[in-house]
This record gives structure tokens, sequence and C-alpha cells, in this order.
């Protein structure tokens, strides 16, 4: 768009004030000079009170005020600055017809004298641009909605297209992908079984099963983010209490040597769909994936109040470097970092629940990941807070209150 084009538009409304002012100033000049003594009737009397010029005066603040008000409202409307010229043109064009009209009632009719075609004219102009100023709005209006109308037609044409691209690609990653990593990664596995440690068949074995599961945890991902950017899940009270005693026994599940202190209270429901367990799961397995210790230990920790339910997850681990914190959950440029995109999932996830997660602390004796959501209750009672929880008397698993 033409720069200088941008600035007459965003001057228009000025011009709209402009031209109100001119013509309320004709109106009182008017009045001022019958008031003198300068328009005079036929016999010499004053016509400042003359009927027809009061009526004509009446009749004309409605238009004039209505066009500065326009030129007042225009930049504070939801028009866009493109109809404002058209606006100009439609109370141009009304001050002209009215104009022309009126011209040849009087050339018809004829005037007793100067003060009346004076009123005559300002009143037609008055009117005439009033009108065509109601009219050109009115069109723009109507411009404006049927091109938004337009716009989210399309808008909506070219999401739909996007979400069954989408579930295209989403199918094709798990019927083609994901099955076709699986047998690489089946029969790495069987060749490591078959090889003798230590040899090149078993080390080279060990490196495809590795980089197959890898492989397989991106994709798995990727079809996460696909679904939780492009589904309309509908969110209901979740309590996170049990969510979480799942992904405690599946990680439990994995290896024998992990170490796993629960503190969970008997409910806390937070507004959530059965994307959570995602959240807490990721976290989980990345408290034990990334943990360099001989014996992996997870410490989780829920506390309620009114308001929120805050879940703390702590590892043994040996900490996240300086350099990577800033960055933790922002989208990964690579998926050949540490975390992949488990936590940029998460931090989605959380942000699509209204809450949110951090790295509460982290150290050489391990990281503490933080995630908040806020409560609700399970059905209409009102919520009350929980007490303090207690750890976990058995030293693994989860405990309720």
């Amino acid at each position: 768009m033409n720069p200088s084009l941008r600035i007459e538009r965003s001057r228009i409304p000025r011009y709209l004030v402009g031209i109100a002012a001119v013509l309320a100033g004709v109106t009182i000049c008017e009045g001022v000079l019958r008031t003198l003594g300068v328009f005079v009737g036929p016999s010499g009397e004053t016509l400042v009170f003359e009927g027809e010029f009061l009526v004509g005066v009446l009749t004309t603040v409605p238009f004039v005020a209505g066009i500065g008000y326009a030129g007042y409202w225009l930049p504070r409307s939801d028009l866009e600055s493109a109809r404002y010229p058209r606006i100009l043109r439609w109370l141009l064009r009304g001050a002209v017809l009215s104009l022309a009209f009126n011209l040849l009632l009087i050339a018809v009719i004829g005037v007793t004298s100067v003060a009346m075609f004076v009123a005559w004219v300002r009143w037609s102009v008055a009117v005439g641009a009033g009108l065509g100023l109601a009219i050109g709005v009115s069109e723009g209006r109507a411009v404006q909605k049927s091109v938004e109308a337009e716009l989210a037609r399309d808008r909506s044409a070219r999401l739909t297209r996007q979400r069954d691209l989408l579930n295209y690609l989403n199918s094709f990653l798990r019927h083609e992908g994901l099955n076709t990593v699986q047998v690489i990664s089946g029969h790495a596995k069987l060749l490591m079984e078959e090889s003798d440690p230590g040899s090149d068949a078993h080390a080279h074995s060990e490196v495809i099963y590795r980089r197959s599961e890898d492989i397989t945890d991106v994709i798995t991902d990727v079809r996460l983010l696909i679904k939780v950017a492009h589904e309309e899940t509908p969110l209901e009270p979740v309590d996170v209490g049990e969510v979480l005693r799942r992904e405690i026994e599946k990680l439990e599940d994995r290896d024998e040597r992990i170490e796993v202190t629960a503190s969970i209270p008997g409910e806390a429901y937070v507004r959530a769909n059965s994307l959570l367990k995602h959240v807490f799961g990721n976290l989980l397995a990345n408290a034990v994936e990334h943990n360099d210790s001989d014996v992996p230990r997870v410490r989780v920790s829920v506390t309620r109040s009114e308001e929120s339910v805050v879940v703390d997850v702590a590892d043994n681990g040996s900490g996240i470097p300086d350099d990577r914190v800033p960055d933790l959950f922002g989208r990964p440029d690579s998926f050949a970092t540490d975390h992949g995109l488990g936590l940029f999932l998460i931090g989605e996830l959380a942000e699509q629940y209204d809450g949110s997660v951090e790295l509460a602390e982290t150290g050489e004796d391990g990281s503490v990941f933080r995630v908040e959501l806020p409560r609700i209750a399970p059905d209409a009672d009102e919520i009350t807070a929980g007490a303090e929880t207690a750890p976990d008397p058995s030293g693994t698993g989860a405990t309720t209150e």
C-alpha cells in the first residue's frame, strides 16, 4: 500500500470534522449577520427570528452534528480505514446532488432575498452531506462484514484442509513410519540377542536398536503434538492423583531399580482431558531417562490449595546445564536434543489446561519440575483445601490420605 494513501485515509475523519465546522460556522454567521441587520427582509425587518430561518437551522443541526460525530467515531470504530474514502465520496456525492436539486428548485420558485438563498444552499448541502454520509457508513459496514465473512470462510476452508492433511500425516506416521521403525527395532533386538556381547555385530545392532527407539519416541511425540494442536478434546474434571498413580506404576514396571516415593492426596481435581497423562508421564520418564545415578530415585509430591494443585517431580540426577535452562520448554530446533519434544509438549498441554510448568530447581543433587493447574470441584460442591500430605511409609509407590 502506498504510504501517502494511508496518510490521506487517516485524515478523512478530520475532513469530516472540518466540513461540520464549516457548515456550523456558516449557520452562525448567518445568524450574526441577520442580528446585525445585514440580512433584512423586503420591508427592512430583521430576519433572525424568521420562521423559515429557524426551521432551517433546527433541521440543519442534526446533520451537521452527525457529520462532526462521524469524524470522531470513525477512528474508534471497527471500520477499516480502507472504507474511509468511499464514505467521503458518498458524503460529497450527497451534498452535490442535494445542492443541484435545490438550485433547480430555486431557479423555478425563486427567492426573495440573498439571506434566503444562502440559507437554502446551506441547508441543502448539510442535509445532502448528512444523508450521503449515512449511506456511506452503512455501505462500508456492509462491505466490511461481507469481506470478513469471506475471509472467515476462506480461513475455515484452509483450516479444514490443514486438519485433513495433519490427520493424514498422523495416520501415515502411525501405519508407515511407526510400524516400519518397530520392525527395524525388533530385528535389531533379535540380532543383539543372537550375537556375542562385545562383538561388532552386537555393537552395531545395539546402535540400530537404540536409534530406532529414539525415532519411535520422536514419532510418538509428533503424533501427540498434532493431536494437541488440532483436535478439540473437551475438558472435564480429572483427578490428578489417579493419573499420577497409573503413570508411576508404568514407570516402576520399566525397571525394578527405579525407586519412587510419592505423596499424593486422596482427590485433587483439575480441568483437563485424557492427554493429562502425557504431562506426568513425560516428566517421570525424563526423571529416569536422563538420570545417571546407579539407582534412579524419583520423588512425587502433590500439594492442594483452594485455588490450585501443584505437582513436584524431583529426581536425583546430575541436574540440567545452565545453558539449557532458558530454552528448556521451547520448541526444539532439532530432535537431537536430550529432551526432544517431551518438555515442549508438557508446556503446550499445561497451557491448554490454563496451568504452567517450570523447572523449580536444579543442581548436582538433581532437578525438580513443578506443574501447577487450577483446582476445580469434581461436582458442584465447594472445594476445600486438603490436609498436608505425608511421605509414603513404604518408601515406594503412591500413598493416599
